[in-house]
Order: structure tokens, then C-alpha cells, then sequence
């Protein structure tokens, strides 16, 4: 499942997810990762419906595309790419789900071996682990800031890490959080999301190592970054191993 939003007025159609890394939309590179992992029945996107001709023309796979292991679903649904409206959108999609994929298309860079291996490692796991993310180690300082900004301690990093997509997760956990949870305002469905959703839950999350190369293609000067970084994925392929 990916859920495409309108978070940027300077993007096409307003959202980040549809512009161009070479020629291509991110999107359709992460739609790509997807389907080339050939692990998933169904390939699920979800667009704002002011988006959705332009969504289903950026994840068309032509002639010349991947082979299409798994179709590729673009629908709308009542909420959008919010939380609500994406279960709604997975179960109007129709079939049994057992475990998600959650790739997040800004990171497009994300390659199907990592799609297989955050499956692998939650099909390989315990019934208590509900959820497996791609993360690394933050190599910056953290400082902690008073609501005016004014720096009150140092934070120990050891502890933290940056999360990244490809996210795997049981499907059944999310819908009984989801079914326990409290009525919200909406909210846009994202990987970190769910994971706070099923943690907050009481169920157990584990984490592989995300590859150098992946990393969040917000902005138009993240794209030009993200083109350089294509060809350093291709020349050093990152192992990837579980933590």
C-alpha cells in the first residue's frame, strides 16, 4: 500500500509523490520496488481524488515497465490518503489481508530487496511482533528546546533511530487498534502512523537496517540529490542485516 498526499503546492498536481527523478515519477519507482519483490497479491495506491488521473497515469506500467507480478490498484476513497480512509480503501480494493506493505513513495530509493527482506523478517517473527521497520542509527546531535526555543539538554542519540520505508505489518493488529481507537481528527495514514498506532497498542515492533541510499524526497533540490544517489545505490549495493 502506498498513499500518495497533497503536501506540496510546487509539486505536479500539489503532491511530492508525482515528480520526476529521471523521467520517472517517484512513485512509480516506489510502485516498482513494490511489485518487483514479488511478494504481494495486490498493489494498493491511494490518492486524493483530485489526483487520481494523474496518479494512474505515473504508476501505468507500459511495455517497457516491470512485469506486473502483482496488479496495481489507484483508488480514492472517503478521507482520502487519511488513516480511515485508507482501510476503507484496502477493503473496497477487495481480497484477504494478512500482512501490508506501507512504502512511503518519497522513498523512492527504497529497492524490492528491502521490500523482501522487512516481509521476511515479519513472516520469520514471533505472533507478538505486529510490525517490522527499516531504520539507522541518528549520527547527529540532539537537543532538547523549551516551547521558546531555548536549548535545555543534550539527548542521548543511542537510543533513537531514523525510520524509513518499506514498512511491514500485520494487517489484523492495525484493524483492531483502529477498531479500539477513539474517533480523531483526520489524519493523513503514514508508516510512523501505524507503527505509533499498534506500539501504543502494546504490540512488539522490530527493525532491519535501511541501506545509505534511502532517504526521504520531499523537495525539488531533494530530487537533484536523489539523482546523484542512484548511481552510488547501483555501484554499492548495502547489505541489509536485522536488528
Amino acid at each position: 500500500m502506498l498513499v500518495v498526499a497533497t503536501d506540496d503546492p510546487l509539486a505536479p498536481s500539489g503532491c511530492a509523490a508525482l515528480r520526476d527523478l529521471r523521467g520517472t515519477p517517484l512513485v512509480r519507482w516506489a510502485v516498482r520496488a513494490v511489485v518487483d519483490a514479488r511478494l504481494c497479491d495486490r498493489v494498493v495506491v491511494v490518492c486524493p481524488a483530485a489526483a487520481l488521473d494523474a496518479v494512474i497515469e505515473a504508476v501505468t506500467f507500459g511495455a517497457g515497465g516491470s512485469s506486473a507480478a502483482a496488479p496495481v490498484a489507484v483508488v480514492t476513497g472517503e478521507g482520502g490518503g487519511q488513516l480511515g480512509g485508507v482501510i476503507e480503501a484496502l477493503q473496497a480494493a477487495g481480497g484477504t489481508w494478512d500482512l501490508i506493505v506501507m512504502h512511503d513513495p518519497l522513498h523512492a530509493l527504497a529497492a524490492s530487496d528491502l521490500v523482501r527482506e522487512v516481509v521476511d523478517a515479519l513472516v520469520e517473527a514471533p505472533p507478538e511482533v505486529v510490525a517490522v521497520i527499516p531504520v539507522r542509527p541518528v549520527t547527529d546531535t540532539l537537543k532538547w528546546v523549551d516551547d521558546e526555543h531555548v536549548v535545555q539538554s543534550t539527548v542521548d542519540r543511542d537510543g533513537f533511530r531514523m525510520v524509513y520505508g518499506p514498512l511491514a505489518f500485520r494487517f489484523g493488529a492495525i484493524a483492531d487498534e483502529l477498531g479500539r481507537a477513539p474517533a480523531a481528527e483526520p489524519t493523513t495514514a503514514t508508516g510512523d502512523l501505524l507503527t505509533l498506532l499498534v506500539t501504543n497498542g502494546g504490540h512488539r515492533v522490530t527493525t532491519v537496517a535501511a541501506p545509505g541510499q534511502v532517504f526521504r524526497i520531499a523537495s525539488a533540490e531533494d530530487v537533484v540529490l536523489a539523482d546523484a544517489m542512484v548511481d552510488v545505490g547501483a555501484a554499492n549495493p548495502s547489505s541489509h542485516g536485522r536488528r
